[in-house]
């Protein structure tokens, strides 16, 4: 070993020793005897830290912490701060790497201390990292981007690049976690450029990879793989195998991710060799559960079941506990998917026994669900919907937690919550259980918004209420749970548990005979009096919707894979409400789509075959409203308010035609929308005076770079504000801003005391990407979502916004469709009562004419809003206008085209003129 490469302690040593002739013989014994003394502990200290490092490199991380406590101990002796610093810096590192982050912190704060009184600038960068990192494991990412930042400070102020580099990775990556997507690449395209510039292949390999993981977070797996590509040119080179391992994951999730499963299983078993080389059994473990997911979902079951019981066996002798219960949940699933129903409980009750064990809420959520989806394949569905419902109240108490789960567990967070809350209404409705269903499907709609929005929508605790029968089932089986735990731990310490598994057997068999007999006498109990379940354990939201008008019904539709079912709240007496329930068979998520997707396509083309058109929306009228024409009839129904699922949020309900009476749905009934019955307002109405509603009415008619002109806009704000001071002679007092005048700071400052709020402009919600969604101002950066949020200080007057000009994009068939709502949830999260909103970019003469009309059928105080839409779509489709010819439908209107006034003819009964709007929250 060269000297230079030598513990600090020893290479002392030798200088001193190599320095002995050069001083007099008694004053050298003298001082060699007392630097020996001083030197002992040092040399001590440096020793067992080496020794520390290696127990650290093979990831003894335990052992690695005791030496260093005894390193710690001596170089407090020795008085040695940078020595201390160090020390706790690589306690913290251990404590990292057990998962342990509230330590980790508590030891690099110490060492932060000291390097900073030191002013070892680059030490103290490093430490901020540190803390960064333990933050994001922590979930706190808003407290990890403050660290991370004083550490770029630090960074960029010393010039130090490696340090600097990691900073603009760390932040990246967070600013990923935070969904911020198009910053996070910034920073990862920063930190390329100085691994490029300090040539440091490794990472630039990490900074690539980086970036890939960017694009797929924004859907464009076409990049995202071109980054994959790049990186693992430059990694194969870097001998990091554990990072060109994390490369073939990421190919791999993205491809199981676009359902190509051939493609997945390749780059996972890439990733598994290349582990298998590092020695890496941590990381072999999860590739081996994400390879058996693949073979899963591709039901090759076999290869499925070898690979999760190796991820399993890794598990236990890693001693990964989180990840144990985890992965014993997906054996579960492959045993159950191979009709080993026995071994499929088994292994569901240890995963379910060892998250309860360490607080993995997430985790139990998932196996309680398992747990459901078999009573509920044994057609015991007063079981299965008793273990959907603790699954269902388990998400709800973790909905703040989910910021806390790695990306990958995120997107199976989004699409597995769904579907147990889908599974468990069916159960209910099937049952007959319509109270409770209604509360599940509430709970749905709310989850949805919650997970694409990644904000609260409503921040009260909501569970879905146990009865006390289902209660006594759960409590026993808890016990079962603890009792099979106790056997696990045996057979885990290779002891004989013979004994054990007898009583567990007993167990088993007094739990089904007793949970047989409480199941009867819950059977028993409904069919003698379905509404024994109160209501104030279910809740009244549906009434406060239905009760608000008279003849109206609120309708929720439910779309399954293989059916439809259809639950109908309708008044009855003064304050009541019943539920109905239709079940419409043989029509699955995937037919639907099929036919919502091609009749979106005829409506926003303004040209299209109205024959062809008009009979997908009979056949969408068939499934959706003809199931439920008695019970309408019967109740004489003028007013349909819709809580949409799934693929039915695409659809311009109006536009929904019924080829027996030749009418669309428009013209039979005042139609209007909401996002849920609890996020809906009903004890509000704008005021019955016109004089008493103030508005103000915002719009851009000038070409913007990338976006038309509007030329009508101007005429549609005059046409709806009534202002002296500007010449405008329209119907509500108020304010008018166009163009220039128009900026987010304008909006803002004119908010108070506005009953509605008018914006005239191009907007757009992306799908995949909410934060990046906007409406276009006429001066100024593009308003987000972020600025539309922070209106909700300014909102308190606004009871109605109208956005004349939006278009939200339509998703794919395995979407929700939670998107429709797009940036009018906003809006309504900001204490708006209502939203009128656009599916698609409208015509902007037939926008104008419909808006005038909405407002003089509002502002007579003899019509609600979903009435005065109603009117104001009735207006295009009959052709009934002032401004109408003599043709039924046609109209003539002045449009600029050249800078000059051209008359042109349009018949505007076409649904793409008139079905776009949509009306969304309080209808009143």
């Amino acid at each position: 070993m060269d000297w230079y490469k030598r513990p600090l302690g020893t290479t002392i040593f030798l200088s001193l020793v190599l320095a002995i002739n050069w001083v007099p013989q008694v004053t050298v014994a003298e001082t060699f005897s007392q630097s020996l003394a001083n030197l002992e502990p040092q040399i001590e200290a440096d020793q067992l830290f080496e020794k520390g490092v290696r127990s650290y490199k093979a990831k003894q991380y335990q052992e690695a912490i005791s030496i260093y406590q005894k390193v710690l101990t001596l170089r407090r002796e020795l008085s040695d701060a940078p020595g201390i610093a160090r020390t706790l810096n690589a306690i913290g590192l251990c404590y990292y790497y057990l998962n342990e982050y509230r330590k980790a912190v508590d030891f690099y704060q110490q060492a932060l201390q000291i390097f900073q009184a030191s002013n070892v600038r680059d030490r103290e960068a490093s430490t901020l990292n540190n803390l960064g990192a333990s933050y994001t494991s922590l979930g706190e990412y808003h407290r990890a981007l403050e660290f991370y930042q004083k550490a770029l400070h630090i960074s960029t102020s010393i010039n130090n690049y490696a340090e600097l580099n990691k900073s603009l990775q760390n932040l990246g990556s967070n600013l990923y976690y935070l969904d911020k997507y198009h910053e996070a690449l910034e920073y990862y395209q920063e930190a390329l450029k100085y691994s490029q510039k300090m040539q440091d292949p490794l990472s630039e390999g990490i900074a690539l990879h980086g970036i890939g993981i960017i694009h797929s977070a924004l859907g464009d797996y076409s990049q995202a793989q071109s980054y994959y590509q790049k990186s693992l040119l430059i990694l194969k080179n870097s001998n990091n195998l554990s990072r060109l391992g994390a490369v073939f994951n990421s190919i791999g999730f993205d491809a199981r991710r676009q359902f190509q499963y051939k493609n997945a299983i390749k780059a996972y078993q890439h990733a598994l060799n290349i582990y298998d080389k590092a020695g890496n059994r941590y990381e072999i473990g999860r590739t081996l559960n994400n390879l058996s997911v693949v073979y899963y979902h591709s039901k090759n079951y076999s290869k499925a079941l070898i690979s999760s019981k190796q991820a399993v066996l890794i598990t236990k002798e890693l001693n990964d506990r989180r990840f144990e219960g985890r992965a014993l949940d997906s054996l579960g699933r492959i045993y159950h998917a191979l009709k080993q129903d026995d071994k499929a409980i088994s292994t569901y009750r240890q995963s379910l026994a060892i998250s309860r064990e360490i607080g993995d809420r997430d985790a139990e959520r998932i196996v309680l669900s398992s747990i459901g989806d078999l009573f509920s394949e044994q057609n015991q569905p007063e079981l299965a919907i008793i273990f959907y419902k603790q699954s269902v109240n388990v998400t709800e108490s973790i909905r703040k937690g989910i910021q806390q789960l790695s990306k990958e567990q995120q997107a199976s967070y989004v699409d597995t919550v769904s579907d147990t809350y889908r599974r468990l209404a069916d159960l209910l409705l099937a049952q007959g259980r319509l109270a409770e269903a209604q509360r599940v499907l509430e709970l749905l709609k709310i989850q949805e918004l919650r997970d694409f929005t990644r904000s609260n929508p409503s921040e009260e605790q909501q569970e879905v209420a146990l009865l006390e029968l289902e209660k006594q089932i759960l409590q026993q089986y808890g016990s079962l749970l603890t009792f099979g735990q106790k056997l696990y731990e045996c057979d885990r310490s290779g002891q004989s548990c013979t004994a054990l598994r007898d009583q567990l057997d007993q167990l088993t068999v007094a739990f089904n005979r007793d949970s047989d007999i409480l199941v009867k006498e819950l059977r028993e109990r409904l069919a003698k009096d379905p509404a024994f379940l109160t209501a104030d354990q279910l809740g009244g939201t549906a009434s406060n919707v239905v009760t608000a008008q008279d003849a109206t019904v609120l309708i929720y539709p439910l779309v399954l894979d293989t059916k439809l079912r259809l639950l109908l709240a309708v008044r009855a007496g003064e304050q009541g409400t019943v539920l109905r329930t239709v079940e419409v068979s043989n029509v699955g998520q995937q037919q639907l789509w099929k036919t919502v997707s091609r009749f979106r396509e005829l409506l926003e083309t303004p040209t299209s075959d109205l024959k062809e058109l008009q009979q997908l929306g009979n056949q969408l009228y068939g499934w959706l409203i003809r199931p439920l024409e008695t019970e309408l009839n019967n109740k004489q129904v003028h007013r349909l308010v819709f809580a949409l699922d799934r693929s039915t949020r695409y659809i311009p309900m109006a536009a929904l035609f019924d080829r027996q009476s030749n009418q669309y749905l428009i013209q039979k009934y005042s139609i209007s929308t909401i996002l849920s019955a609890e996020l809906t307002d009903t004890r509000d109405r704008l005021p019955p005076k016109v004089d008493q509603t103030s508005v103000l009415a915002m719009g851009v008619s000038k070409a913007i770079s990338g976006f038309n002109a509007l030329p009508n806009v101007a005429d549609e704000l005059r046409a709806i504000v009534r202002n002296p001071s500007s010449n405008s002679q329209g119907i509500y007092p108020g304010l008018e801003l166009l163009n220039d005048n128009f900026d987010y700071s304008a909006l803002r400052d004119n908010l108070k005391q506005r009953q509605i709020l008018h914006i005239a402009t191009h907007g757009k919600f992306e799908p995949s990407n909410p934060e990046n969604s906007f409406i276009l101002p006429g001066k100024g950066k593009p308003l987000t979502i972020e600025e539309i949020q922070n209106l909700q200080n300014y909102m308190r007057d606004v009871h109605l916004v109208v956005l004349s000009a939006c278009q939200t994009a339509v998703g794919g068939p395995d979407e929700s469709g939670i998107e429709i709502p797009g940036i009018s949830f906003y809006f309504l999260k900001n204490r708006a009562k209502a939203v009128i909103a656009s599916l698609w970019q409208v015509n902007d003469v037939s926008t104008s004419e419909l808006m005038q009309q909405f407002y003089k059928s509002l502002a007579s105080g003899k019509m609600t809003k979903a009435e005065a839409l109603q009117k104001a779509q009735l207006t295009l489709l009959q052709g009934n206008s002032e401004a109408s010819g003599s043709e039924r439908g046609n109209f003539q209107l002045e449009q600029i085209q050249d800078g000059k006034p051209v008359v042109i003819n349009r018949n505007l009964s076409h649904p793409y003129y008139w079905a776009p709007f949509i009306l969304i929250g309080n209808s009143l």
